[in-house]
């Protein structure tokens, strides 16, 4: 009997369920153990380390390969951010600690507020978006 393995981990919700659904309809069960706290309270996010995405083990290489897999762009679809330094799209749009204290004082209630500033995580190369 396999177990459980993390494929990915994500810091936005609604990216994790579309994960979520790229591998269940293909026929590999996935779950998000994170995915209902971080729903009920999105703040914890950040404290669980992320939102897990969990597949079998047997199944890790066809889930990985479906989710690296390019998906097909239109051109109304989202602009992806990616890496000026290596071009890759694993990026992390950082939270701003500043932002969050700020609207705590006001509304003693930790907002955080995405900033500008990106990090890729595949080469740790990190800088600011224009516009």
């Amino acid at each position: 009997m396999s177990g459980l393995a993390t494929l990915r981990v994500f810091y936005d919700l609604p990216q994790a369920q579309v994960a979520r659904s790229i591998l269940c309809a293909n026929g590999i069960p996935a779950f998000l153990p994170d995915g209902y706290l971080a729903a009920n309270n999105w703040g914890f996010i950040v404290a669980l380390g992320g939102i897990r995405l969990v597949v079998p083990e047997r199944n890790v290489e066809r889930a990985n390969a479906l989710l690296d897999a390019p998906s097909p762009r239109g051109e109304a679809g989202d602009p992806v951010d990616a890496c000026p330094a290596c071009g890759g799209e694993d990026v992390f749009r950082q939270p701003s600690l500043f932002a969050a204290v700020t609207a705590f004082l006001f509304v003693q209630w930790p907002f955080l507020i995405m900033t500008r500033r990106r990090r890729c995580r595949t080469c740790d190369h990190r800088w600011r978006t224009t516009g």
